[in-house]
Parts: C-alpha cells; sequence; structure tokens
C-alpha cells in the first residue's frame, strides 16, 4: 500500500472541498493507495505537466506522481481549471 501525501497548493484545494464530492474524492483515493496504475481514471499526462498522472473523480481531477511507495498530490481542482497554471 502506497503513502498519500499533498504538497502545500493540493492540501489547500482539498480543505476547501465539501459535501458529497469531498467523500468521492475519499474513496478515490483509498483506491489510489491500493495500486495508483490500476485505478480506474487514472491517465498519464503530456506537455507541461508530463511526468505526472491524473485521476478523474467526476468533475474533479486529482493531479498527482508516484514515488518509491508514496503518492504526492500535486494539485486537485474542477476539470477545467486543473490544468491551468
Amino acid at each position: 500500500m502506497y503513502s498519500l501525501a499533498f504538497e502545500r497548493r493540493a492540501a489547500r484545494e482539498y480543505q476547501k472541498i465539501r459535501g458529497a464530492d469531498k467523500l468521492r474524492i475519499d474513496d478515490a483515493l483509498m483506491r489510489l493507495q491500493q495500486d495508483p496504475y490500476e485505478s480506474v481514471g487514472v491517465k498519464n499526462l503530456k506537455g507541461q505537466l508530463a511526468g505526472s498522472l491524473r485521476l478523474r473523480v467526476g468533475e474533479w481531477r486529482v493531479i498527482f506522481r508516484v514515488g518509491h511507495q508514496t503518492i504526492v498530490v500535486e494539485t486537485i481542482g474542477r476539470r477545467g481549471d486543473v490544468y491551468r497554471g
């Protein structure tokens, strides 16, 4: 099982999420910790975000990278906003 770490920006964004969206993201992150490469909705990113992966949770996106037994969440945001610098 992988451990989960949040970058500062991702932690602030995560704390702002409320209600059912938060529960769905929590559930997806728990599944991601089991095996980040086999989770549904995970895709490799290209361009400026190359080397990172994306987890799709409804209209939310979780951008992360995988280290040695650690998943580092870089950012969390809505579909249209998360890919902007």
